[in-house]
C-alpha cells in the first residue's frame, strides 16, 4: 500500500528547495485567508490535507499570531460544535507609495487587501517632489492611522530609471531625487523590505495582477501622458530587463519634445480628444501629430511582443474613447495583427502604479509572513483595494 504524501501545490509557487512542511503550512494559511473563518474540517478539504495535519498547522500558526483561535462554535444545521479559525488580517501591512513630481501617495493596506489608510500631498510653492524627510513623514503618518506597528514591507513607485537596489538613476521629474535611494530612505525607520521601481513597470503590474489585463500571459502597457514610455509582461512575468530598463523607450522611440508640449486646441488633452471626435478641425490635426507618433512606437513594441491585450494607460487614457479609435485605427494600418481588438485603456488610471506597488509589497511579504515565496495575492479585486482606491482616483501625476 502506498501512503498519499500530503503536500499542497499551489500554481507559480517554487517549491524546488522547500520542505513539505513550510509548503503545508502556508497552503493552510493562504486558505484560511481566502476562505474567511473555517473548521478545521474546511480547511482540509480546501487544502487535501488530513484533518489531524491542519489542527496541528494551525495550532502552530496561532502560536504565532498568524491565525486567531475563535475556539468552539456552533456550526450551521444538526453539526457539531466545531472549533473556528481566523486570518489575522491585522498581523502586519504593506506599504505602496507612489512618489511623483506633483503629487505623492501612500496607501497602507492589511494581508486581505483592506485598505487601512492613506495620506497625500501635492507639492508646495517652491514645486517638485517631496523632499526625503517629506517621504518619510508622509508614510509614517499613513501608517500610524493605520494603527498597525508591523510593517512588512514597503514598494515605492518613481518615474525614471531605477538601478537594481533601488536608487533612481535618472530622472526628468525627480530631478532632486536622482542618485538618491528611497529604499535606503525608508528601510532605516521600517526594519522591512523596502524595494523601488519605476512607475510605468508598476502599473504594467497593477494592470496584470489587478487589473484588466489579469491572468494574461502577455501584455503591453502604454503609458500616454505628457510622456510616453511603455511596460511589458512576457510568459507572466514584468521586464525589468538586466539593467532595469526594460521598457525606457519613450526618447528612443518617441519625440523628446513631448513632455514640453502644450496643447492649442483646448487646455487639456482630453478637452482636445473631445473636441477632435466633435469634427474640430485644429484639434482633429493636433490629435493626428499625437496619435500618429505614438502608433508608430506602440505598433514596433507590438510587433515585437506581439500581446495578448495592450492597456492604454496615463494622463491622455482619461479620454477614453476619444484616444482609442484614433489609436487603434493608427496602429491597426502599421502592423499586421489585429490588436485593435485586444486594445483597450486602463480602469485603473492614475492608480495602477500605486496598485502595483502594493501587490509589489505584498509579494515582498509573503516570505516573512508565510515562510514561501510566490505565495498568491488576496482576492485584492473584492477587497476594499479593489473596489475603492480607482474611486478615489485624481488626475494624472504625469
Amino acid at each position: 500500500m502506498t501512503r498519499r504524501s500530503e503536500s499542497t501545490v499551489r500554481p507559480g509557487w517554487k517549491l524546488a528547495g522547500v520542505d513539505i512542511k513550510r509548503a503545508n503550512t502556508a497552503a493552510c494559511a493562504v486558505a484560511l485567508r481566502d476562505r474567511g473563518p473555517s473548521s478545521i474540517a474546511g480547511i482540509a478539504e480546501a487544502t487535501g490535507l488530513s484533518r489531524v495535519t491542519v489542527e496541528t498547522i494551525l495550532d502552530e500558526l496561532v502560536s504565532t499570531g498568524l491565525v486567531l483561535d475563535e475556539g468552539i462554535v456552533p456550526t450551521p444545521g444538526a453539526g457539531r460544535p466545531a472549533r473556528r479559525f481566523e486570518f489575522a488580517a491585522s498581523f502586519g501591512v504593506v506599504v505602496g507609495v507612489d512618489l511623483g513630481a506633483h503629487r505623492s501617495r501612500v496607501v497602507v493596506s492589511d494581508l486581505v487587501g483592506d485598505v487601512l489608510a492613506t495620506s497625500e500631498r501635492s507639492s508646495d510653492a517652491r514645486g517638485g517632489a517631496l523632499r526625503p524627510d517629506e517621504l518619510t513623514g508622509l508614510v509614517e503618518e499613513a501608517v500610524s492611522r493605520a494603527g498597525v506597528e508591523r510593517v512588512l514591507a514597503i514598494a515605492v513607485s518613481v518615474t525614471g530609471l531605477v538601478s537594481e537596489d533601488g536608487r533612481i538613476v535618472v530622472s526628468d521629474n525627480l530631478g532632486d531625487w536622482v542618485g538618491a535611494n528611497p529604499a535606503t530612505l525608508l528601510s532605516e525607520r521600517y526594519s522591512c523590505p523596502v524595494v523601488v521601481d519605476n512607475d510605468t513597470r508598476l502599473a504594467t503590474a497593477g494592470e496584470h495582477r489587478m487589473g484588466i489585463a489579469r491572468g494574461c500571459e502577455s501584455v503591453v502597457y502604454f503609458h500616454a501622458g505628457h510622456r510616453f514610455s511603455v511596460g511589458s509582461v512576457v510568459n507572466g512575468r514584468v521586464l525589468r530587463g538586466s539593467h532595469y530598463a526594460a521598457g525606457e523607450v519613450g526618447g528612443v522611440l518617441f519625440s523628446p519634445d513631448r513632455a514640453n508640449a502644450e496643447w492649442k486646441s483646448a487646455a487639456t488633452a482630453k478637452d482636445v480628444l473631445e473636441l477632435a471626435a466633435l469634427g474640430d478641425a485644429g484639434a482633429e490635426a493636433e490629435v493626428r501629430e499625437v496619435v500618429g507618433e505614438a502608433a508608430r512606437g506602440l505598433a514596433a513594441i507590438v510587433m515585437l511582443i506581439d500581446p495578448e491585450i495592450v492597456v492604454i494607460g496615463g494622463g491622455l487614457s482619461q479620454a477614453g474613447e476619444a484616444l482609442l479609435r484614433p489609436i487603434r485605427a493608427a496602429v491597426a494600418e502599421l502592423v499586421d495583427v489585429p490588436v485593435e481588438h485586444t486594445m483597450v485603456t486602463s480602469p485603473l488610471g492614475a492608480d495602477a502604479p500605486l496598485i502595483g506597488a502594493l501587490t509589489l509589497a505584498y509579494d515582498l511579504a509573503a516570505e516573512p509572513v508565510f515562510e514561501m515565496p510566490d505565495v498568491p495575492l488576496p482576492d485584492l479585486a473584492s477587497s476594499s483595494l479593489g473596489r475603492g482606491i480607482g474611486a478615489r482616483a485624481g488626475a494624472a501625476d504625469e
